[in-house]
This record gives C-alpha cells, sequence and structure tokens, in this order.
C-alpha cells in the first residue's frame, strides 16, 4: 500500500506528517553506465539487481532517442550512445574493496543480461545528461503531452514494450526516461512541426 501512495505523487492522498532520519553523505560511490540493445534487457536487469541484494542507491533508465536527444541538446556525445538503451546504476559502499565487489556482481549480471557495454560512468557528465531530460525535450517541441506512469518494477519491461507498440501503431514521437528502480516513467509524447 505504501508503494502504491509514493508511486501516486500525491493524486491518492498526502502526506501529513513524516519522520526522517538523516544520514552522513557515503564516502563511496559509484555510478555504473549499462548499455542495451532492448527495452527487455535494459529494464529486465532492474529486478535482478534489486533481488540480488546489493541495494542500488537509484537505478535509471533511458530510451535510445531520448538519449540522442539530449546530446543535441547539450551539444556533447555521451557514452556509447550509439548502441543501445541506458541503465544507470548508483551504489553505495562502506570502502573500496565493497564497491569493487558490487561493481564486479553488477558488470556480471549485466553481461548475463544481454549488455552491450557495461561502464563506470563519468559521474557528473552522465547525471547531467539525465537530469537535462525534460529542457531537452523541450529544446524539440513546445507541444508536450508529459505523463508518469508508474508499474511495479517487474512489470516495467512490459510496460514500456506496449508504450513503444502503441507509439508505432499511432506514429507518436516520445520521449522515455524512468526511474526504473521503483517502476516510475516519465514517458514524453511531442508534436512537431508540419
Amino acid at each position: 500500500m505504501d508503494q502504491l501512495i509514493i508511486g501516486s505523487e500525491g493524486t491518492l492522498g498526502i502526506i501529513m506528517q513524516a519522520t526522517i532520519k538523516l544520514l552522513p553523505k557515503p564516502k563511496y560511490i559509484l555510478d555504473i553506465l549499462a548499455v542495451f540493445e532492448n527495452v527487455n534487457q535494459a529494464t529486465g536487469i532492474v529486478n535482478k539487481i534489486i533481488k540480488s541484494g546489493i541495494m542500488p542507491t537509484c537505478v535509471e533508465y533511458m530510451d535510445n532517442i531520448t538519449i540522442k536527444s539530449v546530446e543535441k541538446y547539450l551539444h556533447e556525445k555521451l557514452q556509447d550512445s550509439d548502441k543501445g538503451n541506458y541503465i544507470i546504476i548508483q551504489v553505495e559502499g562502506i570502502n573500496e574493496d565493497d564497491l569493487d565487489d558490487k561493481a564486479v556482481l553488477l558488470d556480471e549480471m549485466c553481461n548475463q543480461n544481454g549488455a552491450l557495454s557495461v561502464l563506470v560512468a563519468d559521474s557528473d557528465k552522465i547525471w547531467h545528461a539525465r537530469k537535462s531530460f525534460a529542457e531537452a525535450v523541450r529544446s524539440e517541441s513546445l507541444i508536450v503531452d508529459k505523463e508518469d506512469v508508474v508499474a511495479p518494477v517487474d512489470h516495467e519491461p512490459e510496460l514500456l514494450n506496449k508504450i513503444l507498440e502503441l507509439a508505432k501503431k499511432y506514429n507518436l514521437i516520445t520521449r522515455i526516461a524512468s526511474h526504473a528502480g521503483d517502476g516510475n516513467i516519465h514517458l514524453n509524447i511531442l508534436k512537431m512541426k508540419e
């Protein structure tokens, strides 16, 4: 029930009171960029990562056309952007050895799931690109239908495939990014100039 309320982003209720525990910023953080040819491989790895016990800080997804849109907006080439869809995985460790162990495990898992490449990401560049998603879309078209769709993480590939199927059927121009670790998909449908 908690996840349903959280995923609804305020549409099903509001939080009247919250107790927050603050933790110190971790010393050891690593960002992994895994590139996959298709949406099933990319988003299919998310549930496997969560079930592995690694507990990533966050897992983000960007489809390839969105990556190209962000590159155009930022006027810069992103790592392995010509290969496919991105999964950005951030993990924390208690020390460098712990981080190395997690990186090795993530590399193995991603490769077993069909990754075309698994890289240590240029953190500043990759997060700047991911956070520029909305501005990149806005630079392409001022007429955008922005939808947030939430699905259980294990159903995310199925939902994304259905979105892509409908986009193709109705000739829709989409840009998709998601907080893949919690199933929150940002779907943007653009109206381009004729």
